[in-house]
């Protein structure tokens, strides 16, 4: 199964899957793409058995910053149905990491560099 997604490099090795967030301009700030994206992912992932384990790491100088200062700041011109659905979506990528039927291994860092 090959997964392709916008905003993740996706690497297998063998029953290991390497998971790379993959917007370093923004210091892999979450937005919608992202949490659909890591959503998706997850959810493919945990259908496929030969996965024994994934390693979710960032690209670049950081894991993630958390949320992406422009899509929250668009989130003002939101309905409040709208702002409801975003954060059903993000509780959803929560889920699909959490419930996954695999360890998942956060590798977050950051740069020494200040």
């Amino acid at each position: 199964m090959e997964l392709n997604f916008e905003t993740l490099d996706i690497q297998r090795h063998r029953g290991r899957v390497d998971v790379r967030l993959s917007r370093p301009d923004v210091r892999n700030a979450f937005d919608a793409q992202m949490i659909q994206d890591l959503t998706g992912a997850f959810e493919s992932l945990a259908t496929d058995a030969s996965v024994r384990a994934v390693v979710l790491s960032g690209e670049g100088k950081v894991f993630s910053a958390g949320a992406d200062v422009e899509w929250m700041r668009a989130s003002i011109e939101l309905t409040e149905e709208q702002n409801r659905a975003d954060a059903a979506e993000m509780a959803r990528m929560f889920r699909s990491i959490s419930d996954a039927p695999f360890p998942v291994i956060d590798r977050a860092h950051r740069s020494e560099e200040h």
